[in-house]
């Protein structure tokens, strides 16, 4: 009786209302993980196909980034700058959805076995880590055909007929010419670049968040952060309900 009286005075110690929340959490993390991944795959584009088209030159060819863009633009218009873009920002919503809400489930598991504090970046840490294993998955065979497509942009800068009128095309293509195995080409070199990656990523945000705030558990909802102060860390952190250790009393 005594343990049932105890989780009545406080429902947020409930596991129904812990696990409720929880969800709620990780579906916030999906919705705003998704629409920051499209404002980033678009804000991005152009600086991303420029940089392909560098990494591409020979080196007689030795074009600045401003020449380039002037090229693209004389070329290819506008829209050039944006060359390719369909495939990541197809990808981007589901796969930076994937990558918060899965952060967001893993940070919840990992509190629950973890001794240490909450939002201690250790487990920050690992769960981004952890966030690698299902994106990669989903970033692989899309990375393939944007380079495709913007390696096709060059010709195009260059006076020839481009390979590909679309992305699907170029997919199509793609699969033609070496099926499942081209689009899975890289898929162990980009999961060893974004294990660390994701880990080093989310060790630092949840330390810029609680060097950013005069309060502790920032990470865990129990601590206001400026909207400000969440810009500079790198994104809007949702609220994780907080979980008491503490065994409840009159057990």
């Amino acid at each position: 009786m005594g343990r049932r009286a105890s989780r009545g005075e406080d429902s947020s110690l409930s596991p129904d209302s812990r696990s409720t929340t929880a969800r709620h959490t990780t579906s916030d993390a999906l919705l705003a993980g998704g629409f920051g991944g499209a404002c980033l795959c678009v804000v991005g584009a152009p600086f991303d196909v420029v940089k392909v088209r560098q990494q591409q030159q020979t080196r007689s060819d030795g074009a600045s980034p401003s020449r380039i863009v002037r090229s693209i633009l004389r070329a290819e218009g506008v829209v050039g700058l944006w060359r390719g873009v369909g495939p990541p920002l197809m990808v981007a919503v589901p796969q930076f959805a994937l990558v918060f809400g899965s952060h967001e489930a893993a940070r919840a598991l990992i509190s629950r076995h973890s001794t240490r504090p909450p939002g201690d970046g250790r487990d920050a840490a690992l769960a981004g880590a952890l966030v690698a294993v299902p994106t990669t998955f989903v970033y692989t065979p899309v990375d393939r055909v944007k380079l495709a497509m913007q390696s096709d942009g060059r010709r195009v800068a260059s006076g020839l007929p481009p390979l590909y009128s679309s992305a699907s095309q170029c997919a199509r293509q793609l699969w033609r010419s070496g099926g499942a195995a081209s689009f899975s080409r890289g898929f162990f070199a980009t999961l060893a670049r974004d294990v660390p990656g994701w880990a080093s990523y989310f060790y630092v945000y949840s330390a810029a968040k609680r060097w950013l705030t005069s309060g502790g558990g920032v990470l865990d909802g129990t601590a206001e952060l400026s909207p400000v102060a969440s810009l500079v860390a790198g994104r809007e952190e949702p609220r994780l309900p907080e979980i008491s250790r503490e065994e409840p009393r009159g057990a």
